[in-house]
């Protein structure tokens, strides 16, 4: 029994560990890696009509969300508008919080299209398709075209930009005062 209890509390440790976020850069590299900086109030889920959204989009929160933005610190959005904040679903996505204020370094998304990854590999196991990026405002997602057609639905409707839990916090958070004084450098 001494032997099982130690096995698994080996096994969450080591899990644990794998699914945690891991963020890298300085608030300097995060500012010019950005096309916007700005600060803006989580208001409501789009429906996007996907398990995942279904599994993190619950009342009051959710992962891929409408932001208000109050504040512009960099790109070309205005005050008042509302923008469609987007994530990559991994172990990084931040959960915004409706009625929060935030403040989102984000990259630009001007299309979503589908990417073809090819399972024939002559009976061997395939690689899985590489990750989800943002390449010159374009996405290539490795999902059915449905989802393709309701993201770039929003696309069309919002300007759209991607984040994470690495690029994105509360405004009540700890960090927060600290990048502030960073950019207020930055910016005089």
């Amino acid at each position: 029994m001494k032997k099982i209890s130690c096995t698994l509390v080996l096994f969450f440790a080591v899990l644990s560990q794998t699914l945690a976020c891991a963020c890298g850069g300085s608030d300097k590299e995060m500012f010019e890696k950005a096309d916007y900086v700005i600060i803006g109030t989580a208001i409501v889920n789009p429906d996007l009509d996907s398990r995942w959204d279904e599994f993190s989009d619950t009342p009051g929160k959710g992962s891929n969300v409408l932001l208000q933005v109050e504040s512009v610190i960099k790109g070309d959005v205005n005050v008042k508008e509302k923008i469609f904040i987007y994530q990559f679903q991994s172990s990084c996505t931040q959960v915004f919080h409706f009625g929060k204020k935030y403040l989102i370094f984000g990259e630009k998304i001007e299309k979503f299209t589908q990417g073809n990854h090819s399972s024939q590999n002559g009976g061997a196991l395939s690689p899985p398709p590489p990750p989800p990026s943002v390449d010159c405002g374009i996405v290539e997602l490795y999902t059915d075209k449905k989802k393709v057609n309701l993201l770039n639905n929003q696309v069309a409707k919002y300007k759209t930009i991607k984040t994470d839990m690495c690029t994105s916090l509360s405004t009540d958070s700890n960090g927060f005062a600290t990048i502030m004084t960073y950019l207020k450098t930055i910016n005089n």
